[in-house]
């Protein structure tokens, strides 16, 4: 895990913290909608990309995020069920 310094550096000269999350349950674009609200509720989540034809999700951050809590958000946006496709 970086360093909030170290990642404040990355994020002046452009470079974010990606994460990626696999998603079931979702179903339709209200799905996508209800997913990409719950996150956009995060201060450090700078871009966000939720697909349902493979459905997951795909974000940006400015600064380190739980883990833990980034999946809980997007397990209470509905039915699903979120796990990490970071290393």
């Amino acid at each position: 895990m970086l360093s909030t310094k170290v990642l404040a550096s990355l994020y002046k000269i452009g470079i974010m913290l990606e994460r990626k999350y696999q998603i079931d349950g979702m179903c339709c674009e209200n799905c996508i909608t209800h997913v990409k609200g719950a996150l956009e509720a995060v201060p450090e989540i700078t871009d966000i990309k939720v697909q349902i034809e493979s459905p997951q999700a795909v974000i940006q951050l400015k600064e380190e995020f739980s883990e833990d809590e980034i999946l809980k958000i997007i397990d209470n946006a509905g039915h699903y069920t979120a796990s990490s496709l970071n290393n």
